[in-house]
């Protein structure tokens, strides 16, 4: 088994979404999920553009699902081609993640017995992020062939039957470029699609315009064991693409660069995007590899698979484009940005990519506005960032109100908003580690200084005195099977370290941003406020038992045995058993919560409370979150705890990866993903990122042979080498830089 290549040899209907999913192929600009090209019932057939925003009526934004231009039915003497119909023979499809190539090979005899090889493949450009192209060969093995192609533009793909589009302009113009030109319904967002079709033999090209479409229908006849090719090369263009950020925009100027993109390409053709496309891939993979030798085939694709997929989750250019928690692979959580971005997936980027992590962390500030109001809607100074989060300027993406309650009749109200706050903290927890990698005093002054000091007024706000202490109370922390709890532990330490950050930043006087600051605030009072936060806010510590407990009057929850639920492959089965508001009754936890503490602040517990605490809580969770197994794999791997951390890192390479049929239907996990990385890096790399250097502790697991990545660490690159021998680590470019390796400080 090639580790760089997916591949599939039987057509398994029930995991088509899945396939569809994790098959996805993009560049950070676009996505488009692994349909097949004719389409079938059950099909989600999505192309997303990241930023593409637009709200229904009553609803909250979601990124919206394009016309599809992967489109292609063929038929053969009038014969349709369908691979339900017939028989299906040497079928073969595949994702070559070195190249990002999606093929297709198969023969198939008609109803009527006409025998004929197909081969579909498909890519998305790496090295050019407006376009897409693909390819259709085609042999009739029988006899000769009447062969017919219609393929264009469908408009009439929806959102899960939600229409964000007018009605479409359709051109065909001379040079046998076909366009379509729409407008999203809500947020006014012009989009220019266009394609133009290339083929190796002479053939009829007739334009059929409908009301949402635009289709070519090709016709030739094909002899037999000859073959022809359509190429169909598609580009892609939207208002709200970077180029036209600091720009006079005009719909004119969308679609002649739209146009453009395409004729630029059209002399290379399918072959000579592949070649350009995988050159750029190549090139990620040489600089950005994490390179794992486990001797086991599941492990050594999963993490392939990982970086596959952060590779193309996230923009390259543009500062206002967070990450969706199913990226751009599916329409699941409607294309919204969590805390994932900044705890689960930014790591990453920090040590692989810094460049696109000060991207990431540039959107959050521009989301400053938008958590700003969030706070004074519900009485708060500060900024309280979003929930969930999606273009920059569309506010709080989290609904107030969901289904209907089958008992009362009523709408549900949704609490998330108002009480899932540790967003905040994490995303002045998030800048500040970039700094802490980086040194990038620039970022800082211009953007991460303001962030964390507004993010500490909030939670100075937020936090109440009360038994001579402050505490912050009526929160869900990581953990949502718990909710209205006081003084989540997470919640708390993030606030405290958020509330630190601040006051340190504060006592430097950065002068520039105090001028701007004292527009809006006493800067005095607000120094005080914060420095009295810091100092008194409650931070729960270990009982006597040595158990830290999660928030107030956890341990006082019943006790349950949840060994049942945690052996079953599939999640949620405890709601079978129990409604929510029993579970909200007992020890049972969702995801990690605690645990996370000890990932995140390594330097705040020592090893002994870390492992009661791990391992009282793992006994109680039930890993309903894909969040949750790659932290816990993280922290035993750090304990020590072999057996365990190989069973939970496993665990966690399989939530995309693995067999489960149903788990990824509406996108990956793009956090899990993460978690993927987070485990093998910070996990058995060892890597730890604190306020005053980089530690690496590795350890090779049993059966591994060895494993390797880079490390960008305050403008050096590092390579770390992991063996049997121990531990190399080496000066790739940049200056000397001093890390700490095992305990010991060390200059590279």
């Amino acid at each position: 088994m090639d580790k760089w290549i997916l591949t599939s040899e039987k057509i398994d209907w029930k995991k088509m979404k899945k396939r569809e999913s994790i098959w996805t192929q993009g560049n950070g600009y676009m996505g488009i999920r692994a349909s097949f090209e004719e389409g079938y019932t059950g099909s989600a057939r999505n192309t997303l553009i990241n930023g593409l925003f637009d709200c229904p009526k009553e609803e909250v934004a979601e990124l919206a699902v394009l016309p599809d231009a992967t489109n292609c039915e063929i038929s053969f003497n009038g014969e349709t081609f369908n691979m339900i119909c017939g028989i299906v023979e040497n079928f073969r499809t595949s994702l070559n993640m070195r190249t990002g190539e999606f093929t297709r090979t198969l023969d198939w005899t008609s109803p009527k017995g006409k025998k004929f090889s197909i081969v579909f493949s498909r890519m998305v450009s790496d090295a050019r992020k407006h376009v897409m192209a693909q390819r259709v060969w085609i042999t009739p093995l029988s006899e000769d062939v009447e062969v017919c192609l219609v393929t264009g533009i469908d408009g009439k793909i929806t959102n899960t039957g939600v229409q964000h589009f007018g009605n479409p302009e359709k051109r065909a113009y001379k040079d046998g470029i076909k366009g379509m030109y729409l407008t999203t319904l809500q947020s006014q967002v012009d989009v220019a699609i266009h394609y133009t079709l290339k083929f190796n033999k002479e053939c009829t090209e007739r334009i059929t315009i409908d009301r949402r479409s635009v289709y070519s229908e090709v016709r030739t006849t094909v002899g037999k064991n000859d073959t022809f090719t359509m190429e169909k090369l598609v580009s892609y263009a939207t208002e709200r693409d970077f180029e036209y950020a600091d720009f006079e925009y005009s719909d004119e100027v969308l679609r002649n660069d739209g146009k453009a993109y395409l004729n630029e390409v059209i002399e290379l053709g399918y072959d000579g995007l592949l070649k350009e496309s995988a050159r750029s891939w190549s090139q990620f993979w040489q600089e950005s590899l994490v390179d794992v030798n486990a001797n086991d085939a599941l492990i050594d694709g999963a993490i392939i698979f990982a970086q596959y997929h952060l590779h193309i989750m996230a923009s390259r250019d543009d500062n206002r484009l967070g990450i969706g928690a199913k990226a751009l692979s599916g329409e699941g959580y409607m294309g919204h940005s969590y805390w994932d971005t900044e705890i689960f997936i930014l790591p990453y980027y920090l040590c692989t990519e810094p460049q696109v992590a000060r991207r990431l962390l540039e959107y959050r500030y521009q989301l400053l506005p938008v958590a700003k109001n969030k706070a004074a809607k519900f009485g708060f100074q500060g900024a309280m960032y979003p929930w969930e989060s999606t273009w920059i300027t569309d506010g709080e993406g989290c609904i107030e109100y969901g289904d209907m309650d089958l008992l009362t009749g009523e709408k549900r109200r949704f609490t998330m908003g108002e009480t899932e706050i540790h967003v905040t903290a994490g995303v002045a927890f998030a800048a500040w580690q970039y700094y802490c990698m980086t040194g990038d005093e620039e970022f800082m002054e211009k953007y991460g200084n303001e962030l964390i000091i507004r993010t500490a007024i909030f939670w100075a706000d937020r936090a109440e005195k009360r038994n001579g202490r402050y505490e912050i109370l009526g929160v869900i922390g990581a953990d949502e099977y718990k909710e209205d709890v006081d003084n989540n532990t997470y919640t708390n330490y993030m606030a405290h370290k958020n509330l630190v950050l601040a006051k340190n930043i504060l006592d430097s006087n950065p002068e520039r941003l105090l001028r701007k600051l004292e527009k809006e605030y006493n800067m005095k009072d607000v120094k005080m406020e914060i420095s009295e936060v810091a100092e008194n806010l409650y931070l729960p510590v270990a009982e006597e038992d040595g158990i830290i407990p999660q928030f107030d009057g956890c341990k006082s929850l019943k006790e349950k045995d949840i060994t049942y639920y945690k052996n079953l492959d599939s999640v949620f089965d405890i709601f079978k058993d129990y409604g929510f508001a029993e579970i909200l009754q007992m020890q049972v936890f969702k995801q990690a919560d605690i645990v996370m503490l000890f990932y995140l602040m390594s330097d705040v517990f020592d090893e002994e409370t870390v492992r009661k605490n791990f391992a009282y809580y793992e006994e109680r969770t039930l890993h309903d979150s894909s969040l949750s197994m790659c932290i816990h794999a993280l922290v035993a791997v750090r304990l020590g705890m072999k057996d365990m951390a190989e069973k939970l890192f496993y665990d966690c390479c399989c939530v995309d990866f693995g067999e489960n049929t149903n788990n990824s239907d509406a996108g990956i996990h793009s956090a899990s993903i993460g978690g993927i990385w987070l485990a093998t890096v910070m996990g058995y790399g060892g890597l730890r990122i604190t306020d005053n250097s980089l530690q690496l502790k590795p350890v090779l697991p049993d059966g591994w042979e060895n494993y390797s990545f880079p490390v960008w660490y305050r403008g050096s690159k590092l390579k770390v080498l992991v063996d049997k021998n121990g531990c190399c680590v080496e000066r790739v470019l940049g200056d000397a830089v001093t890390i700490v390796l095992n305990g010991k400080e060390i200059l590279v």
